[in-house]
């Protein structure tokens, strides 16, 4: 498995990962993989809505 590092991260987006990670019951971590899994997947949905 890959490991990456996000430097420099909004702390308005750092909030709005943390908050939705605690609505599906993930730690932040598990919420960004998700996330980057449906970008992965379903790229037509880049322009994310949080």
């Amino acid at each position: 498995m890959a490991s990456i590092t996000i430097r420099n991260l909004d702390d308005g987006v750092k909030k709005r990962l943390r908050a939705r990670a605690a609505e599906h019951g993930r730690s932040m971590e598990e919420e960004a993989r998700e996330l980057l899994r449906e970008v992965g997947y379903y790229p037509e949905f880049c322009a994310l809505t949080w």
